[in-house]
C-alpha cells in the first residue's frame, strides 16, 4: 500500500520531452517511442516535413481541424495494445491535396473519420477507400455559426455514436413498444443511446444507471425517463419497481464484469441482453442454464467492426447521424478541449476521470477560451445545493 501511495505521489505532472526538442510552428503529430511506452508522460511532439510528402495516387492529404480522443489511445500510448506508435485515431478536417486517381474526394472537402491511426496530428495521410473516411453534410456546418464547431462534431462522432447507432437500430431495433436499460447513461455512448432510443425511436421507458448527482442530470437532460444511482441503489430492483416487475426488453450493457449478473436479471423472458464494452472488465462465461433461469433470454457480445461491413452501411448510419443532428434531435456533448501540444494534460485528465463527454485536440485551441470551466462552475453550485445526506453519500 505504502508502495502504491508513493507512487500516486511521485506521478510525472509533466511531459519527459523537453521543450527544445521540437517546434509547434511546423507540423507535427503525436507519437510515442518503442520500447518507451507509459503514462501520459511519455508522449512526445514529432516535427515533421509537410512540403516532402509525395502522395500516391490513391492518397488525400488532410489538415486536421479536431482530433478526437479515446480511451483506447491510451492503452496505444502505455504499451498494453503493443505496435502502435502514432496515437489517435478519430478526427475532422479539410482535404488539402489529393493523389492523381483520387475521384471520390476533392482538395477542400470537409472530412471525418474514425480509422486514421495517427490522428493526433496538424495532418495526415490516408487512401481514398479507407472505410472510415466520410463527407460531413455542408447543410451541418449552415447550423452552426462556428465552423470549428462542426469540426468538433465530426472529431466525436466516430466510434461511440457509430456504436450507439448501430445497438439500437441494427442489433435490437428498438420501437415505441420497447422499454430499455442501459447503463453508464451519462458517458459519450450511453449519452447517444439514450437519445436516439427516446427522441428518435420513440421508446416509452428509458431506464439508465449512473455513478453521481451530477451525471444523473446530464442523463435527465438527454432524455432518460428514470435515472439510478447505482452507487447507492440496487439498479435490479430499482428496475422491477419501473417496470412493475415486467423488466426490460433489452439491455444495453458497456460496462461488463460488474453489472452482467444484473443485467440478466432486470431482462425479461425472451429479451436481449447486450455486451459492448468492459469498461469494469470483461464478461466471465455464462453458463446457457444461466439464459434459461433469467427467461429464456439471449446474449450477444458484438463489435462495431462487423456492424459496419460495407461502405453502404457505414454511410447509412453516418447519414442517419448527421441528420438527427441537423435537427437538432441529437446533440454530440463535447465536454473540454485542448490544444494538440498539450496532450499530456488531456489524457491526464481523461484517465482522472476529470471529464464529462468527449475531448478534442485541436492545434489552434487557445486554453484560456475553455467554455468547460463555466460548465463546471455550474456542477459545483449543483453539488453544494444537494441535501446534506447526498453530499455525505458522494464522499
Amino acid at each position: 500500500k505504502s508502495n502504491m501511495s508513493e507512487e500516486k505521489k511521485d506521478k510525472p505532472t509533466k511531459p519527459e520531452q523537453s521543450s527544445d526538442e521540437y517546434d509547434l510552428s511546423k507540423p507535427y503529430r503525436i507519437v510515442v517511442q518503442d520500447g518507451n511506452q507509459g503514462g501520459a508522460e511519455k508522449l512526445r511532439i514529432e516535427n515533421f516535413d509537410l512540403e516532402s510528402i509525395e502522395l500516391k495516387e490513391n492518397q488525400v492529404l488532410i489538415d486536421i481541424h479536431s482530433s478526437g480522443i479515446n480511451f483506447i489511445d491510451t492503452y496505444h500510448r502505455s504499451g498494453l495494445y503493443k505496435n502502435v506508435l502514432n496515437i489517435g485515431k478519430e478526427g475532422a478536417g479539410i482535404v488539402l491535396k489529393i493523389g492523381s486517381k483520387v475521384d471520390n474526394y476533392a482538395e477542400g472537402d470537409k472530412v471525418c473519420w474514425f480509422s486514421i491511426q495517427g490522428s493526433y496530428a496538424t495532418h495526415i495521410v490516408t487512401t481514398n477507400d479507407n472505410i472510415g473516411l466520410m463527407k460531413i453534410p455542408e447543410s451541418l456546418f449552415k447550423q452552426y455559426d462556428n465552423d470549428e464547431d462542426v469540426f468538433d462534431i465530426g472529431g466525436s462522432i466516430g466510434i461511440q455514436a457509430l456504436t450507439a447507432h448501430y445497438l439500437c437500430r441494427s442489433l435490437y431495433p428498438v420501437n415505441n413498444q420497447t422499454s430499455v436499460l442501459i447503463h453508464a447513461g451519462a458517458g459519450g455512448t450511453g449519452g447517444l443511446l439514450i437519445q436516439i432510443c427516446k427522441k428518435i425511436l420513440k421508446s416509452p421507458l428509458v431506464i439508465t444507471t449512473v455513478s453521481t448527482e451530477a451525471k444523473k442530470k446530464i442523463a435527465l437532460e438527454y432524455g432518460a425517463d428514470k435515472v439510478i444511482l447505482y452507487k447507492e441503489e440496487n439498479f435490479v430492483e430499482k428496475v422491477m419497481e419501473y417496470t412493475k416487475n415486467n423488466k426490460v426488453n433489452v439491455v444495453f450493457d458497456g460496462v461488463g464484469k460488474s453489472t452482467y449478473e444484473g443485467s440478466l436479471q432486470c431482462t425479461t423472458i425472451r429479451g436481449m441482453c447486450v455486451f459492448f464494452g468492459n469498461a469494469s472488465g470483461a464478461v466471465p462465461p455464462i453458463d446457457p442454464l444461466t439464459l434459461t433461469k433469467s427467461g429464456s433470454v439471449f446474449i450477444t457480445r458484438p463489435t462495431l467492426s462487423h456492424y459496419i461491413s460495407s461502405p453502404q452501411e457505414l454511410k447509412f448510419r453516418y447519414d442517419e447521424l448527421f441528420n438527427w443532428m441537423e435537427k437538432k434531435e441529437v446533440n454530440i456533448k463535447v465536454g473540454q478541449r485542448f490544444n494538440l501540444s498539450k496532450v499530456f494534460d488531456a489524457h491526464t485528465a481523461l484517465e482522472n476521470r476529470q471529464t464529462v463527454g468527449k475531448i478534442i485536440l485541436k492545434k489552434d485551441y487557445k486554453e484560456e477560451a475553455n467554455t468547460n470551466d463555466d460548465k463546471e462552475k455550474e456542477k459545483d453550485k449543483d453539488t453544494k445545493s444537494d441535501d446534506k445526506d447526498k453530499e455525505s453519500t458522494e464522499k
